[in-house]
């Protein structure tokens, strides 16, 4: 079954009813060689959540832009001048930045199918885009591309970039229920290196645009309009879809090249006593 959606803390709670006497002397038995619990720390899903969702423009790496080209598959971003900062560093690495200033997002789908759709959703087949802010998140080498290319030192707080920021993440985050996209999430968390990366282009007299590169998809190219909301409902509106350039099928079923898999799992687990005799059960 295809993985869709975004992945969450699991919660489950029990209620048991043993006896308390047997069971305090199995844990004392026990208490030698458990393991205490670990602090919760940004190497867990809700420290790196928090990070991820309180990011901010870092004052002390700034770098002003002259013409600098991003290509990521199909989609160039030239950014032709204006300030750019890196965001703050989650789970100790440098996974987005933030520009303002004069720009141009270039976008032109390789199929007919894909640009009829572009013409119906955007009146044309290909995107010539002047934008004034673009927030970018990855997990491939951005970084080390941004750093290559640019001098970085102090500069302003970029407090003027932090809505951008708020509403780029709403593509990937919902706060309400602590949910971020399972694929960028993972990456981070396991501090892989892939070719995930997320722009979301504030475009000068248009509605913004996201897009998305991601892998583990088949149609792993993605872009995106704004947000609708109905009740506890949420999603962006696709404008275009289509495979990596080069890539195809082979042989995947459904809609994903990767599946997620689990390699460790941890329980946090706690047996409070009722007050009645009784001992209770919690785990997360």
């Amino acid at each position: 079954m295809p993985l869709r959606g975004w992945i969450g803390t699991p919660i489950v709670a029990l209620h048991l009813l043993v006896s308390p006497g047997d069971l305090l002397a199995q844990l004392a038995s026990a208490d030698a060689t458990e393991p205490q619990p670990a602090e919760a720390s940004a190497r867990s899903y809700d420290g790196l959540f928090d990070e991820l969702i309180g990011m901010r423009p870092r004052a002390d790496r700034v770098a002003e832009v002259s013409n600098v080209v991003l290509q990521r598959d199909l989609a160039r971003f030239t950014l032709q001048r204006g300030r750019l900062h890196l965001l703050s560093a989650v789970n100790r690495r440098t996974v987005g930045a933030v520009f303002k200033g004069v720009g141009v997002f270039s976008f032109v789908p390789s199929s007919r199918i894909e640009r009829d759709r572009l013409k119906r959703m955007e009146k044309a087949d290909s995107l010539e885009s002047p934008f004034t802010t673009l927030l970018l998140l990855f997990a491939d080498g951005t970084a080390d591309e941004l750093e290559a290319a640019l001098q970085f030192g102090p500069g302003p707080d970029g407090n003027d970039m932090r809505d951008a920021i708020e509403a780029g993440l709403e593509f990937l985050a919902d706060e309400d229920s602590r949910t971020f996209d399972p694929d960028f999430m993972g990456a981070w968390l396991n501090g892989e290196r892939s070719e995930l990366f997320f722009a979301y282009v504030q475009r000068q007299g248009r509605d913004p645009v996201a897009l998305s590169i991601n892998p583990n998809e088949l149609e792993g190219v993605r872009l995106q309009s704004r947000i609708h909301r109905r009740g506890y409902d949420r999603h962006a509106e696709v404008i275009t879809q289509f495979p990596l350039k080069g890539r195809g099928r082979s042989g995947a079923r459904g809609e994903r090249l990767r599946q997620a898999e689990i390699e460790h799992y941890a329980l946090d687990v706690s047996l409070p006593p009722t007050g009645i005799g009784e001992i209770g059960f919690a785990a997360t």
